[in-house]
């Protein structure tokens, strides 16, 4: 129980404390001086609150509230990675270029190895300009994400891409007479 609630107050036979009160929010209230001693306060009878006078002749006259602004809208990267793309896109993007560098495709497509560097990388644009794959998506980091992430086929190595372990075998090259030939001693 309270030891200074009005009830045992009442039993003990002493008066009941005055409400507690809080005076208003003052901007000009100022501190009392650094040398200030309260005076001595009686056990029986509660100190009044501490009242602080306004600070006359201010150094800071009230100013007139500042005119509303506009909102601005700042630019930040959100706070949480975006989500993935639906497995379903994904699928697609895979499924596709996994086709362009399986060997049923490599076998007759002339254009996509003659892209090939001397390593088989194939720059990641190239196969995106291709007229399905604009369909699924035109999104490259989506593209080298997916690829990346689940191909078994295809490796990718920063924005290229080329056949994984048996790259070498597609390499095409132009004999003397700048026609087109395949490398197909190799196979």
């Amino acid at each position: 129980m309270d030891p200074n609630s009005s009830s045992l107050r009442n039993r003990r036979g002493l008066p009941p404390l005055p409400p507690l009160l809080i005076p208003p929010y003052n901007p000009y209230a100022a501190a009392p001086p650094v040398d200030y001693m309260p005076p001595p306060s009686s056990s029986f009878l509660p100190q009044p609150p501490p009242y602080f006078m306004p600070l006359l002749g201010s150094p800071f006259p009230p100013q007139p509230p500042l005119p509303p602004q506009k909102p601005t809208v700042t630019s930040h990267p959100p706070s949480s990675p975006p989500p993935l793309p639906p497995l379903e896109l994904r699928a697609k993007i895979l499924k596709q270029i996994e086709y362009y560098f399986s060997d049923a495709n490599l076998i007759r497509d002339d254009f996509l190895k003659m892209r090939m560097d001397d390593h088989g990388w194939v720059p990641v644009q190239v196969v995106a300009d291709f007229p399905l794959m604009t369909r699924i998506t035109n999104d490259i980091p989506l593209i080298l994400f997916t690829m990346r992430g689940y191909s078994q086929v295809v490796e990718v190595q920063g924005d290229r891409l080329r056949r994984r372990g048996t790259w070498h075998l597609w390499l095409s090259f132009f004999d003397r007479t700048g026609k087109f030939t395949r490398n197909e001693g190799t196979k």
